[in-house]
């Protein structure tokens, strides 16, 4: 299983403590082959990358590169992640970050299934969240 996880950086230290626990939960319940493919930026993807070393689980990180591509880096980073040909993706949004929208939007359009682990919701390409 090939999952690319994409997330919010910024949360109020509550919701922190539910996203990591709920991050943890999701983990643990993934099968012992999954690689976990994520941006490396703060906030959910370190969170996940914690967990994932915790419970032994590959990852790979494709960070932005903000030199060569200026603004445009975390879009290009995020068509990166979804060339590798996830299985699924999975998000963690706190409603307003532009960056995980556009990774919801991306996984859509190439017809990959988006879950979505705070509600347990999955959505199926052509679903858009608006």
């Amino acid at each position: 299983m090939r999952y690319v996880v994409s997330g919010s950086r910024i949360w109020s230290p509550s919701g922190q403590r539910v996203i990591r626990s709920i991050i943890q939960r999701w983990v643990v319940g993934l099968p012992a082959d999954t690689v976990i493919v994520h941006g490396g930026a703060r906030g959910v993807d370190t969170w996940v990358q914690q967990t994932a070393e915790l419970y032994e689980l590959k990852t790979e990180i494709y960070y932005p590169d903000w030199k060569k591509h200026g603004k445009a880096a975390g879009v290009i980073r995020n068509q990166q992640m979804i060339n590798t040909k996830p299985d699924r993706v999975a998000i963690f949004w706190n409603g307003t970050s532009r960056g995980t929208k556009d990774m919801i939007d991306r996984a859509l359009k190439a017809g990959i299934s988006v879950e979505v682990p705070l509600t347990g919701d999955v959505l199926h390409p052509p679903e858009t969240i608006t």
